[in-house]
């Protein structure tokens, strides 16, 4: 019977101790983990909502210490392919600069992703379908 017990709870705890490496201290006192958790409990309720031009972010999810984040931008993928035409760089390399300096420039997703958080991002197109993934780890 203590093996069952011993077992149980090994595969009750398994998922938390997943994370337990990815969880950093921040100089706020929190670890990354805590942290993300706190920014999801105060952003989620709020979406689907405008995090950009026309991007809006409509939904959100926290694991361990990773923020993920599905963000539909105002475009197709034939009018993005056209007007990205000739300029040398694929428009989801464009789009995850741009996202990531985003979330570089707010104060408290900055201090984040320096202490080892991370944003990861799924894209979609304007008519939902996917543009692509990529993650924001570390900030200029």
């Amino acid at each position: 019977m203590p093996k069952q017990i011993a077992l149980a709870l090994s595969i009750m705890l398994l998922p938390t101790m997943a994370f337990a490496d990815d969880c950093q201290m921040m100089n706020k006192g929190v670890t990354t983990c805590e942290y993300a958790q706190q920014l999801f409990d105060q952003e989620a309720g709020d979406l689907p909502k405008m995090i950009g031009p026309g991007i809006q972010a409509q939904d959100m999810d926290v694991e361990g210490a990773t923020m993920k984040m599905t963000a539909r931008f105002p475009i197709t993928k034939k009018m993005l392919e056209q007007k990205m035409a000739g300029q040398g760089e694929g428009a989801e390399e464009k789009f995850a600069r741009l996202l990531g300096s985003a979330a570089c420039m707010e104060p408290e997703t900055k201090d984040f992703i320096s202490s080892g958080g991370k944003l990861e991002y799924t894209t979609l197109y304007q008519d939902e379908t996917p543009m692509g993934s990529f993650t924001v780890d570390h900030c200029p």
